[in-house]
């Protein structure tokens, strides 16, 4: 498991590309909202993190399958 994974506090689910990005939405918007130094921004960022990671490999998965 990555530290990434180990940090966030995102349920283990099968997740459709939009669904990823929507969340990931979600969670770049309320750690503007955040002290930068919170324990809530840790797990945000961490969050954030994670989703853009699942988002790239769901992107790049998509787009080998049209090639």
């Amino acid at each position: 498991m990555s530290s990434v994974a180990a940090r966030s506090r995102i349920p283990a689910r099968v997740y459709r590309i939009a669904d990823v990005l929507a969340e990931w939405r979600v969670a770049e918007r309320r750690l503007v909202d955040v002290d930068p130094d919170s324990d809530e921004s840790r797990h945000l960022a961490a969050d954030g993190a994670l989703l853009r990671d699942q988002y790239q490999q769901l992107f790049h998965r998509t787009l080998g399958d049209r090639g």
